[in-house]
């Protein structure tokens, strides 16, 4: 029964992702009528076998959709556009893995180098500074890729720990400034803002972040003596660095322009772009069966079980429909004070912060809460520059990653260190999250002040 609806799952995902590029390119009613059935059976698949809390929580958001509906005399076919409301999202989520495929293999040749840096350098600065990279280009496969490199049995289980509340944390601030992380597609989509100018205020804040977390979390680990001391980065290790990153930067600068002369938005681009971009990697570098092979494989068994987490995000995105459709948006704007005054910001920002803190520690995945904020909330009715909303969203975002128990950045950390829980990792990253949040959003404020004060 699971491989039948595993199978289906798949196969639904892939024509979705057909028709979606379809209605992109090449718009027409019928399209639209065909992706939003496929949507609703996308969601109806979703919500079969999937966890209680999240079959909880999609019920109470399809119940709320309902019960808009019966109140606003709203059509049910109406309706139906809002199930496909969310099909960039999850198609982004399902594809975004496959950008990693051509460095797949490349990982132990990754780990040397790196250990072999970590005999001249500060253990902890590297850990600190390997998981931020790798996660600008491989995401979450960053994080067993540094447990393996920095959490090791030679070490105690608590210094262990401290590695690994280090990874998680610096994961966690890639995903402010990496131009292929959801967040920031989502973010960037959502207020329309530029993505060169929230990269550039992130990083500031990434940086100040990586800082305060490299402060309150220093093991005091101390090297084993092994083979690797005696090695040296020779010329073939510049080369293997520069062939592996360069194409990364190189799909960064075509998002870069992608994003500021064609109007398709920057999930979009990434969805559009990247099928092809890895397979012409996969053929510079004559891995084309690898590449079918981790594409298969990512289609038909890994992105089936991502739809427990699909289930929430297209039920919360008929709510947000909904919520639009019949102006309720316009009427929360009403009730908050804030207009022109660039002072306003002074209470927003860090509000807004905690609100998508607040509710993802009561287990509200951050994507929901974000995309709900980012949807309803008019920045500038509230006397924020879209540019700086978009980084608020992001930083309330990263926060409850890092702070959550329920984040899938926590409970893979548990995963690769069974003996602490995700409890345990977002519990002793408290203190560094409150430091964080309010050290961004005085520089927002600030930022902020001086975009709408001028």
């Amino acid at each position: 029964m699971d491989n039948i609806i595993h199978g289906l799952r798949a196969a639904l995902f892939v024509i979705v992702f057909i028709f979606f590029q379809i209605e992109l390119f090449f718009p027409s009613l019928l399209v639209e009528m065909v992706l939003n059935v496929l949507s609703i059976l996308l969601f109806l698949t979703a919500i079969i076998r999937i966890s209680k809390f999240n079959f909880g929580l999609s019920s109470m958001f399809i119940l709320l959709t309902i019960i808009i509906c019966i109140s606003q005399d709203i059509r049910w076919s109406e309706v139906i556009e809002g199930f496909s409301n969310m099909n960039r999202l999850v198609l982004f989520i399902g594809l975004i893995p496959l950008i990693s495929m051509p460095i797949h293999d490349k990982v132990p040749h990754i780990q040397r180098i790196i250990r072999m840096v970590k005999v001249k350098i500060n253990s902890v600065i590297i850990c600190i500074s390997t998981t931020f990279v790798l996660a600008n280009f491989i995401n979450l496969a960053s994080l067993p890729i540094s447990n393996s490199i920095f959490c090791t049995d030679d070490i105690k289980k608590e210094e262990q720990f401290s590695f690994a509340v280090l990874i998680v944390r610096s994961f966690g601030l890639a995903m402010l400034c990496t131009p292929i992380g959801a967040a920031v597609a989502v973010a960037i989509d959502m207020t329309n803002a530029s993505l060169i100018y929230v990269l550039l205020i992130n990083l500031l804040i990434t940086l100040i972040g990586l800082y305060i977390s490299y402060r309150l979390e220093r093991p005091s680990n101390t090297e084993s003596a092994d083979l690797e001391k005696q090695a040296s980065f020779n010329l073939t290790d510049t080369k293997f660095m520069v062939y592996l990153f360069v194409p990364f930067v190189l799909y960064f600068a075509i998002l870069f322009i992608s994003n500021s002369r064609f109007s398709i938005g920057m999930m979009e681009s990434i969805i559009v772009s990247i099928l092809p971009v890895t397979l012409i990697w996969s053929l510079a570098i004559r891995k084309v069966k690898k590449w079918w092979k981790f594409l298969k494989n990512q289609i038909v068994r890994k992105v089936p079980h991502l739809f427990d987490q699909f289930s929430v995000i297209i039920s919360a995105g008929v709510v947000i429909y909904v919520l639009e459709l019949v102006e309720l948006n316009h009427m929360l704007i009403s009730l908050l004070q804030g207009g022109e005054s660039p002072n306003s910001g002074v209470f927003y920002i860090p509000a807004t912060i905690l609100f998508i803190l607040l509710l993802s520690v009561m287990g509200v995945h951050q994507f929901v809460t974000v995309v709900f904020i980012g949807e309803l909330i008019d920045p500038v009715a509230l006397g924020i520059s879209p540019t700086v909303f978009a980084c608020v969203l992001l930083v309330g975002f990263v926060s409850a990653m890092i702070a959550s128990s329920f984040s899938g950045a926590n409970i893979l950390a548990n995963s690769l260190l069974p003996f602490k829980s995700s409890h345990d990792f977002a519990k002793r990253s408290y203190r560094f999250t409150i430091l964080f949040v309010i050290i961004a959003s005085i520089i927002l404020v600030i930022i902020n002040y001086f975009i709408r004060g001028f």
